[in-house]
């Protein structure tokens, strides 16, 4: 029988180092709408600036002492917040050139150690994702083809090919754990406490001290001085802590920790203890995995780890130590195995699957009682972690991501399970709502951002089958879609997020341009975005241009539009640090794109800023000019004609960690 999916092989070009925009400078979390595809289309000039436009950049995107991180944080569970930064677009292209020059080193540098289980080894000529052996699946974001990313290179997850595992659960599933376990009886869990934040960046060059290659090649000692100063001029300057997000960072973090690698194998070796023969250790970023077959030993490991870190002023959380004997099954793995379990046998109860033409395929059954199958399987999934002592935090996003396969294989398959006896329309759209009102019941109990892009993955896709197939039956469809997201915002733990100070409800925004993509006509609640978007008097970027992108130029919003528009002029020309500002610099170059605010104002703001920077003034025709180019170009905002499905699936293959 022929498999369903091929994995699909896209070529990198090597010498562009520019892609290093695509994947290595911007955090994941980020609002669906906004990516860097445009502004690494800018900088190759495939897009070209002329007349003032290009001074205008050439100011910008100047070389700065240092520059101010966008500082925003996510709901990272119930009670915590976790802060990422958003790299100003010089600080970017600083990453770029670094690249360039050092690449090699990086790679060099990231596999000193023998314990790391994700570390860049070298530069990627080659990315994989999956496609349909019949293309016939048109919504898993047709711009996702080889064609295009052989030009645009707008999908690889990262910049270098990595060793061992992209995930860690993918560890936990492997043969190699099954053979670790096979030869070790204990293995002992540990957490670098807040690593980035506790990170010093001229700790770098302390790593690579000593090391063979510094004695052969001076240029690895320039190696970790040129690394440290990027680091502090993306960052404010700042030694202390490095910017949480790109991946940029999280390469600084796996050098320094494979040197703690190496001068943890070097105390162990002289303790008489023998790696793989007395112990084994795995690490995960900054989680490390101990394997051993004494428990004695298992407590002298952790004292070196722990001895090692803190040369470099890193330690271990206490709190997420965890002892495991064999068979290494923890709290988390027994639970999702038994949900597993119970969603399999709960699709089976209205989704079936038979072959033709040696295709598989899935078709939706009948459903007799809808409310019973909806509450069969909350009380299911509250059972089986009642039993493991778990939460619905522990196993929300995995659940969303079933369902989610779920729902995109009744809409691959649509075509031939209606063709033939064994589906029907009503069965279909059935089986579809209640998939994805599951998908939302779990989703309101934790959102997360990766879980709103699964969400709202399956709200696009479904509304396109129905707007296809079924189109008398998308106004219900929308309904529901709209009246479960309004829930969603009004859930008291939902609002708790919204409203915790500084934080920017990544969660929430994406499933609501999700919503006004499929329901383009809802009528705009605009007291309830002000509640969610500007809840403490602030407006932050992502906020701001969400909230534009959403309201378009509908008439009735023209207030709060303008609203929204003079407070952003208001704060970019009053900032003495504009031009050191990320968030200023990204709000100013989408703002003048945006073709919903008029353009007699992005022409005065345009102008504005000239005299904020010093630099040569434009008049009237030339500010009009730079507008225009910049609405043709787009920069990290596309206003219009976006694919929102493309957007959101470029975005899964991009996630790294």
């Amino acid at each position: 029988m022929m498999s369903k999916t091929v994995s699909i092989r896209g070529r990198l070009n090597a010498a562009d180092y520019n892609r290093v925009l695509l994947t290595d400078t911007s955090p994941f979390e980020v609002p669906i709408i906004f990516s860097n595809n445009n502004f690494y289309l800018n900088v190759l000039q495939k897009n070209t600036f002329r007349g003032h436009m290009k001074i205008m950049l050439s100011t910008l995107f100047s070389k700065h002492s240092y520059t101010i991180p966008f500082r925003y944080n996510i709901a990272k569970d119930s009670t915590s917040v976790r802060q990422l930064s958003l790299l100003h677009p010089a600080a970017q292209i600083d990453v770029c050139n670094f690249y360039q020059e050092h690449e090699n080193l990086i790679c060099y540098y990231s596999s000193i150690g023998q314990f790391s289980i994700r570390s860049p080894n070298r530069i990627g000529s080659a990315f994989y994702f999956p496609s349909k052996i019949s293309e016939k699946n048109k919504y898993r974001g047709n711009s996702v083809d080889t064609t295009e990313i052989d030009k645009l290179v707008r999908n690889p997850a990262s910049y270098f090919a990595y060793n061992g595992y992209d995930r860690l659960h993918k560890f936990f599933g492997s043969i190699e754990f099954v053979n670790i376990e096979k030869n070790f009886a204990h293995m002992l869990v540990l957490d670098v406490s807040k690593c980035f934040g506790s990170i010093y960046t001229h700790s770098v060059a302390w790593a690579l001290k000593n090391i063979n290659l510094a004695k052969k090649n001076i240029h690895s000692n320039h190696f970790g001085s040129h690394f440290d100063s990027l680091m502090q001029k993306m960052n404010y300057n700042e030694t202390n802590g490095i910017c949480v997000g790109p991946e940029v960072s999280r390469i600084f973090a796996e050098i320094i920790l494979n040197r703690v690698d190496l001068d943890i194998d070097g105390c162990l070796v002289r303790e008489g203890m023998q790696l793989k023969r007395d112990y084994l250790i795995r690490r995960y970023v900054d989680n490390y995995y101990v394997f051993c077959n004494s428990p004695d030993r298992l407590e002298l490991i952790k004292s070196v780890i722990a001895s090692c870190l803190g040369e470099y002023k890193l330690h271990l959380n206490d709190h997420k130590t965890i002892v495991v004997d064999r068979p290494f099954y923890t709290r988390k793995s027994k639970v999702i195995d038994n949900i597993s379990s119970k969603l399999s046998e709960f699709f089976e109860l209205f989704i079936g699957s038979d072959h033709k033409g040696g295709t598989r395929y899935n078709f939706p059954k009948p459903i007799r009682r809808y409310n019973s199958l909806y509450k069969h399987i909350i009380r299911e999934i509250k059972s089986a972690c009642s039993e493991s002592n778990s939460s619905y935090e522990d196993v929300s996003s995995y659940i969303i991501s079933a369902v989610s396969r779920r729902i995109t294989n009744l809409v691959d398959d649509v075509a031939i399970s209606l063709a033939g006896d064994n589906c029907d329309e009503e069965s279909f759209v059935e089986a579809v709502i209640l998939l994805l009102e599951i998908s939302f019941f779990f989703y309101t109990m934790n959102p997360t951002v990766a879980a709103s892009l699964t969400l709202s993955k399956s709200i696009v896709i479904g509304a396109r089958s129905f707007e296809e197939r079924f189109k008398s039956r998308l106004p219900f469809f929308q309904d529901r879609v709209v009246r479960w997201t309004m829930q969603l915002i009004r859930d008291a733990r939902v609002a708790a997020i919204t409203k915790r100070k500084g934080t920017i409800p990544v969660e929430v925004l994406n499933v609501l341009i999700a919503m006004h993509d499929i329901a383009a006509d809802y009528n705009f609640n605009e007291r309830m975005y002000r509640e969610i978007l500007f809840n403490d008097g602030k407006m932050d970027y992502f906020s701001a241009v969400s909230c534009l992108y959403i309201i378009k130029d509908r008439t009735n919003c023209e207030a709060l539009r303008q609203e929204i528009f003079e407070k952003i002029r208001s704060g970019l020309v009053k900032n003495p640090d504009f031009l050191l500002s990320s968030q200023d610099v990204h709000l100013f170059l989408d703002v003048i794109s945006c073709l919903y605010i008029r353009e007699s104002d992005r022409i005065k703001l345009y102008k504005d800023i000239v005299v904020v920077l010093k630099i040569k003034k434009a008049n009237n025709a030339e500010a009009l000019q730079a507008i225009q180019e910049c609405e043709s170009a787009n920069w990290f905002v596309s206003w219009k004609g976006v694919d929102l499905l493309s957007l959101i699936t470029r975005k899964q293959l991009s996630a790294v960690y």
